[in-house]
């Protein structure tokens, strides 16, 4: 059920992701691998584990969802696990759980914040490179701590427990994760706007008449 999922969700990125727009533009495709790369290299090697079983490292999932979109994070996320899990630091028969838990689950809870934040309609830049870059980030790990939990508790009663004696440490990584994917964002969104696919530089930067 899980990996069925996880496989519908990977197609829903490959039919919906702006593969046009990637192609035409150089930079983007340079954003697209250097993601890819950089997350593999994080995930891959970046980590630590507890009983075997919990494996926390870096998601960078917000500032990627930000830049390339939700779509495009899916397909780039789902690449870097693979080749995460190549390099070994994840265990392949969990390669549709922690798509779901790792990649998924963080690029939702992003695009239903960056949803309210455009919402707003409110003309602050911080509004965006800080709620939607650092507050997206930290949002996302309480995301991940929640789906982590609910399907621990349906696959793995042992598993669950684990995972709720070490629910502190979810706390721990969330300024970390909020400072990480807000400094990339602000970076990207001041100097180079028209690479961030959620940004519109007219809308935060015009003046009202």
């Amino acid at each position: 059920m899980l990996n069925a999922i996880a496989l519908i969700a990977l197609l829903f990125a490959l039919w919906t992701a702006p593969w046009k727009a990637l192609i035409v533009a150089s930079a983007r495709q340079h954003l697209f691998l250097g993601a890819i790369f950089i997350l593999t290299f994080l995930w891959g090697y970046i980590y630590f584990t507890l009983d075997s079983r919990l494996i926390f490292h870096p998601l960078l999932m917000t500032s990627s969802a930000l830049i390339l979109g939700s779509s495009l994070t899916l397909f780039v996320g789902a690449l870097a696990l693979l080749f995460a899990t190549l390099l070994g630091g994840f265990t392949p028969e969990f390669l549709g759980i922690n798509f779901i838990v790792g990649v998924i689950t963080p690029v939702l809870s992003t695009h239903a914040l960056l949803k309210l934040i455009t919402a707003s309609r409110i003309k602050n830049l911080f509004l965006y490179t800080l709620g939607a870059g650092f507050g997206g980030g930290m949002l996302s790990i309480i995301a991940v701590a929640s789906c982590s939990l609910a399907i621990s508790a349906l696959i793995d009663p042992s598993l669950f427990t684990l995972n709720w004696e070490n629910a502190s440490l979810y706390f721990l990584l969330m300024f970390p994760e909020g400072f990480m994917n807000g400094a990339i964002v602000s970076s990207l969104a001041v100097m180079r706007p028209e690479l961030v696919r959620t940004y519109d530089d007219d809308f935060y930067l015009s003046r009202d008449d």
